[in-house]
């Protein structure tokens, strides 16, 4: 009876997917699909009935949204994230170098922005460049500009703050997240928040 357990449990192993998780970090890139109110085990099921097309994700636990990316990459840029994860399938397609707790790093991100916006400003709201405001939100969509975000904010009788996320790395979309409530800000170099 071991005998036939173990030969079961060898042969049932092979057609295994390897699923990664990198926590505290998230996928900077354009995002193929997001999914709101889903547990993490959800959204990995998500990822895995997708049948390879989708092979990376972020999940926030925050606010219970995962971000679904497609596979095509030849490079990936990661970002630190409180209460996020990054959550790949295929270990040999992402190699993270893991070094000692004092990191050095350099990075050039380079944000396509609306260059017709003389300045980020939004009535009588305070504006925080580089500045994300991470808890929870009221609504989110996509939006051409920052200007954009700070009129559907405006026109939204219970929205306090907004965060708007500037395209980076080619892609074209930016993502408004209007709230009803002032978190913690937070440093993020590609987003622009707002708050009265």
């Amino acid at each position: 009876m071991f005998w036939i357990f173990f030969a079961f449990l060898v042969f049932s192993t092979g057609g295994c997917i390897l699923i990664n998780k990198i926590d505290n970090n998230i996928l900077i890139g354009n995002i193929s699909e997001s999914l709101w109110n889903i547990t993490q085990n959800q959204c990995v099921c998500e990822m895995i009935q997708s049948n390879g097309i989708i092979s990376t994700l972020n999940y926030f636990s925050t606010n219970e949204t995962c971000q679904l990316f497609y596979t095509n990459f030849t490079s990936i840029l990661i970002e630190f994230d409180l209460n996020s994860s990054l959550i790949f399938m295929n270990q040999s397609a992402i190699f993270v170098a893991q070094t000692s707790s004092s990191i050095n790093l350099t990075t050039t991100l380079t944000p396509i922005i609306d260059t017709t916006e003389p300045s980020y400003a939004c009535g009588n709201m305070t504006v925080l460049v580089g500045t994300d405001l991470v808890s929870g939100y009221l609504d989110f969509r996509q939006v051409q500009s920052f200007s954009e975000c700070c009129t559907w904010c405006q026109s939204n009788s219970s929205c306090v703050s907004f965060t708007w996320d500037m395209p980076t790395g080619g892609g074209s979309i930016a993502w408004c997240y209007i709230r009803d409530h002032i978190p913690s800000p937070s440093v993020n170099p590609v987003v622009i928040s707002a708050r009265y």
